[in-house]
């Protein structure tokens, strides 16, 4: 098994998605002190949201390009399970490639997913969560 290496190119390229959650989270969803996680190994967005701490996992999914999400599995890396125990409350949001959709589910709904093996674009035979596209709700940036 091959986990993906960091690549500051694609970070950086990425890293403007984390704004648009910003932003859709204060306007939308009422969170407040939404910021950008100063640890770069951390989740990437803490927040209060009615008064608890929250954490939000961004990424975005480059080969998203239609108007509703294609697959109906989601997949997260595993490793990002780690941050379901490191904050009290965890949201896993996913970006469509022009950043204009957003798929986002509660982190309870990672705890009866199944872990999947599979090979991608970066990585060989990573281990993913996956979990029902039902869980997450579609909103347009």
């Amino acid at each position: 098994m091959t986990a993906k290496t960091f690549s500051q190119v694609q970070y950086d390229a990425d890293d403007n998605a984390k704004n648009k959650v910003i932003d859709f989270l204060t306007q939308h969803w009422g969170m407040t002190n939404v910021r950008i996680n100063p640890n770069q190994y951390g989740i990437d967005l803490l927040a209060d949201d009615r008064g608890k701490p929250t954490g939000i996992e961004v990424e975005v999914k480059h080969n998203w390009n239609q108007l509703h999400f294609p697959y109906q599995k989601v997949h997260f890396s595993a490793r990002k399970t780690k941050f379901l125990d490191e904050c009290p409350d965890v949201y896993f949001v996913m970006l469509s490639d022009d950043r204009t959709r957003m798929i986002a589910t509660h982190g309870d709904n990672f705890q009866d997913a199944r872990l999947v093996r599979k090979s991608t674009k970066w990585t060989s035979q990573e281990w993913f969560i996956q979990v029902d596209l039902g869980k997450f709700k579609l909103y347009n940036l």
